[in-house]
């Protein structure tokens, strides 16, 4: 009875093993074979581990200022390498939206922005981090931090940003907060559904913006 048990059990398992074999678990490219770090290396030419962060081409366009990347959407040389660059070219008045930055810590050096107000907060009940930097100063945001970068000055001022992680990724607060029902959104803001709808539709849908009341001051169109 035992070997007949055993017997009836080894056929089960057979049955179950050419099931999933016939079965298609993933097709992907990700499913091969991983490549070695040396023929990772030998699909990029010298070119690839390049990318000139002043060419216009590479511009992202907003009413807050420019950016221009150099990261691993951009540049897929830099997979493993653990960095990345941002140009930051900021309107008067120009903010980087409340944000953050998933996988990755992040440095602004101050290259033409004589006042910018850098602050971020690391989780509920820490303190709020301002600091006020110019030109050749740098300031450091951990990664996971909520965070801005707000231009104070009515000239355009321009930062590189540093990351030590090729792809840091990138959640802009405002512009995804509102894409919740509104029933999760009227109480944390103490309003009703209708505030919140008015709220959603004035949300800009970009990562930068300006702060029209610093523009007005500066004599500037709003």
């Amino acid at each position: 009875m035992h070997y007949q048990h055993l017997c009836v059990i080894i056929a089960l398992v057979f049955v179950a093993v050419a099931h999933c074999d016939t079965t298609t678990v993933c097709d992907s490219s990700a499913c091969q074979t991983p490549l070695t770090g040396l023929q990772s290396s030998n699909r990029f030419v010298p070119a690839d581990y390049t990318r000139n962060l002043l060419n216009p081409d590479y511009w992202i366009v907003t009413p807050g200022g420019n950016v221009s990347y150099f990261n691993l959407s951009t540049t897929p040389a830099l997979a493993g390498i653990g960095i990345a660059f941002t140009l930051v070219m900021l309107e008067p008045c120009g903010i980087i939206l409340p944000h953050i930055h998933p996988r990755g810590s992040k440095g602004v050096y101050s290259i033409t922005g004589k006042s910018l107000l850098v602050g971020f907060i690391q989780e509920n009940r820490a303190q709020v981090v301002l600091n006020q930097i110019g030109i050749g100063y740098a300031a450091a945001i951990p990664r996971g931090a909520i965070h801005f970068v707000q231009n104070l000055d009515c000239s355009p001022s321009m930062q590189i940003v540093a990351y030590n992680n090729e792809d840091p990724g990138l959640l802009t607060l405002g512009l995804n907060m509102f894409r919740f029902p509104d029933g999760p959104l009227s109480p944390a803001f103490g309003q009703p559904d209708d505030f919140i709808n008015n709220l959603r539709s004035s949300i800009p849908g970009y990562p930068l913006d300006v702060n029209k009341e610093c523009r007005r001051k500066c004599g500037l169109p709003t």
